[in-house]
């Protein structure tokens, strides 16, 4: 059984996921506003998100409609 909480996502995935452009993912890394991610490899050029951390973007990011 594959652990999908630690699934590692490429920026690709979690813009397909996300519903939002690659460069909007790329831009959110940048300011430092979108999903944690990690950096691997030797040169740290390898950039990859945990199902996890997409997942509670996505809670953390969700706005309560005001009742009336």
């Amino acid at each position: 059984m594959q652990d999908t909480i630690n699934t590692l996502w490429t920026s690709e995935q979690v813009a397909e996921r996300l519903a939002v452009s690659l460069d909007t993912v790329r831009r959110w890394r940048s300011l430092g506003t979108g999903p944690r991610y990690s950096r691997l490899g030797p040169d740290g050029c390898a950039v990859r998100y945990r199902q996890a951390d997409v997942e509670m973007f996505i809670a953390e990011t969700a706005v309560e409609p005001e009742r009336s």
